[in-house]
């Protein structure tokens, strides 16, 4: 059967949407039905395209139905687009504009009282991309079987902490070139008439989810951090055909539907519930999370091209972002900065970076001492015009994080701690796209571009700070000193106009003076 490019299939929906909508025995039942906002973060890559995924809030539609020990579950993002992908031409146009859709369904048997899950389903990943102003399109679509592990690691009756494993070892699939007629591609004077090329596909996927939920009555709220790793190749040659790494922070809220035996589903849902609190629950009291926000001020310096020119970095307030999730000695933490403007640092440009870290701390028996492990994610961005043209550099720094934190004092009235975190070894891309704009003037002259970008090996970064908090009821008023060293070498990039290689790409080095104020909700 031939699907039509860029939709989801009707068949498969009504599938998911029979086995969601199959009667079962209301006793024991519970259907749910919910939107989640997904910021991703990540990279897209082409055969010689790499490119910064922007954030968009990618909405995405969840209906799940429990039935014992059965669970249905349906992920559907609907038809999006344009998603605002800065790549190059791909050979057909001078820009690209593709639309996404995607739909994920599952069955899954729990065990052990519901704290493992186990399941199988299906994956169908489509997108259409057209070029304009050429009148090119293309469009794929990908399918394959989904196996799933799910395992609630805390479970209280207000709150729940779920993990969940997804992968695809082998997805199909067919990569279709749409070429309209009148292309002027037969001979003179005969346009060729419309006809399609088509490419087969294979990939993999793996898809992970860390979940904290929320239950208030009929509504549930959860947030979490999602990561999702695909790969596609050509078939016939194996040459790369697509490959996406996100990571994805969301939000979202669920709503339970009501069923006709609503004090009976209520009564058995609270039983259920309560049974596996009573098995899986841990002391509240050790539990908390909150909500934070800092104001720094940046004062620093910019170096470049190896340390010809140095450019103090201006004052400016930035805001950084917090949630944190504590539970008995685990902390799992996230901060973020917004994609934003910074200082004019390359002349007549537009700079734009943003920055995100996640990170799993454990403390000490006496919560003196904490260390753990996370994620950093940098990027940047510049566009520079450039006589009749114009030059965009986009550049993106991923890597484990370490870190140790210590409690140098603490009292009723206040705490001050140290912490230090290091990003030893930074893996990236940096991507530089020249395009041509021709006078007005010129009637022979064509626009044109060029792209290359190259792996970078050997950035590193140091983020330490010293922080002195100050607890205020449900609040804490926080003020400190943090300091930022990124270095970036690579000596395998290779120099310009016959110089020698450079070992030194940039460096940035800020201190940055701060205070902040983070918010813990009751209940």
């Amino acid at each position: 059967m031939r699907y039509l490019p860029g939709c989801v299939g009707v068949g498969s929906v009504l599938i998911a949407l029979t086995l969601l909508g199959v009667t079962l025995p209301a006793r024991a039942d519970t259907t749910t039905v919910g939107v989640t906002l997904n910021g991703p973060s990540g990279a897209h890559i082409e055969q010689q395209e790499v490119q910064a995924v922007p954030f968009v809030p990618l909405p995405m539609i969840e209906i799940e139905h429990k039935h014992k020990r059965l669970r249905l579950r349906a992920e559907i993002v609907p038809p999006i687009g344009p998603v605002p992908l800065a790549q190059g031409d791909g050979g057909f146009g001078l820009g690209q504009d593709p639309r996404l859709s995607y739909l994920a369904g599952e069955v899954t048997y729990s065990l052990n009282q519901g704290r493992f899950e186990f399941g199988v389903g299906q994956t169908i990943l489509n997108q259409r991309t057209l070029y304009p102003p050429s009148p090119i399109a293309q469009a794929s679509r990908v399918v394959g079987a989904r196996y799933v592990i799910r395992s609630v690691l805390y479970s209280s009756l207000r709150e729940r902490l779920e993990a969940t494993l997804a992968f695809n070892p082998s997805m199909r699939g067919v990569q279709y070139t749409i070429y309209p007629s009148g292309l002027g591609l037969g001979p003179i004077g005969h346009p060729t008439p419309p006809f399609t090329l088509n490419d087969p596909e294979s990939a993999s996927m793996v898809d992970a989810t860390l979940r904290w939920s929320i239950p208030r009555n009929r509504y549930t709220f959860s947030y979490g951090l999602r990561y999702i790793n695909y790969v596609a190749s050509y078939t016939n040659d194996h040459r790369l055909a697509d490959r996406n790494h996100l990571f994805m922070p969301f939000m979202g809220l669920d709503w339970q539907l009501p069923l006709k035996h609503d004090g009976e589903s209520s009564q058995a849902a609270r039983a259920i519930s309560t049974t596996a609190a009573a098995t899986l629950a841990r002391p509240v009291r050790a539990d908390r999370t909150s909500f934070g926000m800092t104001l720094n001020g940046t004062a620093g310096s910019y170096s470049a091209d190896s340390g010809e020119f140095t450019i103090p970095a201006s004052f400016r307030l930035l805001p950084i972002f917090r949630v944190e999730q504590a539970h008995k000695r685990l902390s799992l933490g996230a901060e973020g900065i917004l994609p934003n403007s910074g200082s004019n640092l390359f002349g007549p440009s537009l700079y734009k970076w943003s920055y995100l870290n996640t990170e799993l701390l454990y403390a000490s028996s006496n919560s003196r001492y904490a260390l753990g492990v996370g994620n950093t994610v940098a990027n940047e961005r510049f566009f520079r015009p450039q006589g009749f043209g114009s030059e965009t550099a986009t550049l993106r720094l991923e890597g484990l994080r370490y870190t140790a934190l210590g409690v140098l004092a603490s009292s009723g009235r206040g705490r001050l701690e140290a912490r230090l975190s290091v990003n030893p070894y930074l893996n990236g891309v940096y991507s530089l796209t020249d395009a041509f704009s021709p006078p007005s003037n010129c009637s022979r002259c064509s626009p044109a571009s060029s792209h290359s970008f190259t792996h970078l090996r050997g950035a590193s970064l140091v983020d330490g700070s010293l922080v002195w908090s100050v607890p205020l009821g449900l609040s804490t008023f926080s003020y400190g000193l943090r300091y930022i060293n990124q270095t970036i070498n690579d000596g395998s990039l290779p120099g310009f106009s016959g110089q020698p290689a450079r070992t030194f790409l940039e460096r940035n080095s800020s201190l940055m003076p701060f205070i902040g104020v983070s918010i813990r909700p009751r209940g």
